[in-house]
């Protein structure tokens, strides 16, 4: 397990300075998140009707999935504000749907932090398999976000939830610049250079990072000219994000399906997400299932196994190309599929048949104590940092 190096940066930290605020060495926490591969797909364009298509593979990180960029660089922010304030930081909390918790749990343990998530009775059981496996404390709850809200708030424990924690952002910046660095890197020709970047949006903060990090492109060593893609997000039917965007036929008549089911339909960044569309002449989608479903066939044909908000991306650039004559695109891959496996996930998280517990559900702060108490010990009563 990597944690505190002070090794040459690498994955996030190699754009250590360019963050706000920046982190100090001993600080920093990595399980080798980021450098993800960004590959050529030319067969899979031909089939989308695009003449070049590029995949990122965020489901190549630890956890398999982009929310490892966001955990490191919170997981490392909190416990250096504990620090400077001359505290040791004992836990931390967030709300989530499965991936962000995931990576919470991984980051959490490799810190050396207990780690409490608040998630909703539907949520997929081999992700709480895998939130559990990494060492978390998970807390059932019908009022997920809001009970974890409190909690945090009646016993000072920073709370993670991606939506909300505006360090999330900053380490999403390193995929729009890892992005630029890797066409740089393979020397992607004019003609060629990707128009069009899609990927699945739910809180909107990765999609903001990769805004922003276009936006300040040149504090990360890339020159002003450097030409970004537009940007598109895409979400299932019914997010906020896309919905002034998606102009196909009786959109007010679609009804919301699994795509995005459990992820955040509402966000505090919808203006700034939709600003960085509207700015970069990109585009909003709303996918179905059917559709999202058809595009996940065509990615398991060519070996990717990921999550289904994956290919709702590529179905989305397959939608562009047909209305909006896109020719060249990226789409971001994340939700490594568990049969396949991403490192930091056990086997035993990764398996569909084993049993998944019956957890108590929590309503009240006191249930939320009573269920840290027997996982980790004592919480604490004033305060999550000592």
């Amino acid at each position: 397990m990597t944690v505190r190096s002070e090794a040459p940066a690498a994955g996030i930290w190699r754009y250590a300075d360019a963050f706000e605020p920046r982190i100090d060495p001993p600080y920093r926490i990595s399980l080798g998140e980021g450098d993800t591969p960004l590959e050529p797909a030319p067969q899979l364009a031909v089939a989308l009707g695009l003449t070049s298509l590029w995949l990122k593979r965020e489901d190549r990180n630890p956890t398999g999935s982009h929310k490892d960029r966001g955990m490191a660089f919170q997981v490392s922010a909190a416990i250096a504000a504990a620090a400077a304030g001359g505290c040791a930081l004992r836990h931390v909390a967030l709300s989530s749907s499965g991936n962000a918790a995931i990576a919470a749990a991984a980051y959490g343990r490799a810190a050396g932090l207990g780690v409490v998530a608040f998630v909703a009775p539907g949520t997929d059981p081999g992700k709480v398999r895998a939130v559990r496996a990494n060492g978390a404390v998970v807390v059932m709850s019908p009022n997920a976000l809001t009970l974890c809200e409190a909690w945090c708030v009646a016993r000072s424990v920073p709370n993670l939830r991606p939506s909300t924690d505006p360090a999330a952002v900053e380490g999403f910046l390193t995929l729009g610049w890892e992005i630029l660095s890797d066409l740089r890197d393979q020397a992607v020709a004019p003609a060629t250079m990707p128009e069009a970047l899609f990927t699945f949006v739910s809180s909107a903060a990765s999609f903001v990072g990769i805004g922003r990090a276009f936006d300040r492109r040149e504090v990360a060593g890339f020159e002003r000219a450097v030409p970004t893609p537009c940007l598109h997000a895409v979400q299932g039917v019914g997010g906020s994000v896309a919905a002034p965007f998606d102009s196909r036929p009786a959109a007010s008549a679609l009804q919301p399906g699994r795509v995005g089911a459990l992820g955040a339909r509402k966000t505090r960044r919808l203006g700034e997400a939709q600003r960085f569309i509207r700015g970069t002449h990109g585009g909003g989608w709303w996918i179905t299932d059917d559709e999202a479903e058809a595009a996940d066939e065509l990615l398991r044909a060519h070996g990717v196994h990921a999550a289904l908000e994956a290919a709702a991306a590529l179905a989305a650039a397959r939608r562009a190309a047909a209305e909006s004559g896109i020719r060249t695109a990226i789409v971001i891959v994340t939700g490594a599929d568990r049969a396949g496996g991403a490192m930091h996930i056990t086997s035993a998280a990764r398996s569909t048949d084993a049993p998944t517990r019956s957890d108590p559900e929590a309503r009240t702060i006191e249930d939320v104590d009573r269920i840290v108490r027997h996982a980790l010990g004592p919480p604490p009563l004033t305060g999550g940092r000592r």
